[in-house]
């Protein structure tokens, strides 16, 4: 986990805004729980915004309903990343409710093969 502080940022948005260049990284997630998190959910690219605990004027396109699903999530998107289902995961993608932990786990590897 890192935790983003700048002295000239506005908000979390700002803060997070050059990180992918300086860190040389395709995509980050970005967990928040609180309304000073918007900023950063509402960034675009490839940032995969996911807030814990569900609220219907958010940025993030995705919610995990608690804490406790952070490491689920970390967890399942480990298990994911290897075979076999590395190779099917797309299949599944389709047979999943939207904005469910498994959906979640589906749209951030989606975006990291991208």
């Amino acid at each position: 986990m890192v935790n983003i502080v700048a002295n000239m940022a506005r908000n979390k948005g700002d803060a997070l805004g050059a990180e992918p260049d300086r860190l040389k990284c395709n995509w980050f997630l970005c967990l928040g729980d609180d309304d000073n998190d918007e900023g950063a959910f509402a960034l675009g690219g490839n940032t995969i915004p996911v807030r814990i605990g569900r609220r219907q004027q958010s940025c993030a396109r995705y919610y995990l309903r608690t804490h406790v699903e952070i490491d689920e999530l970390l967890r399942l998107l480990v298990w994911l990343r290897s075979p076999p289902w590395c190779l099917i995961w797309r299949n599944l993608q389709s047979t999943v409710q939207a904005h469910t932990l498994w959906y979640s786990c589906f749209s951030l590897l989606s975006a990291i093969a991208s």
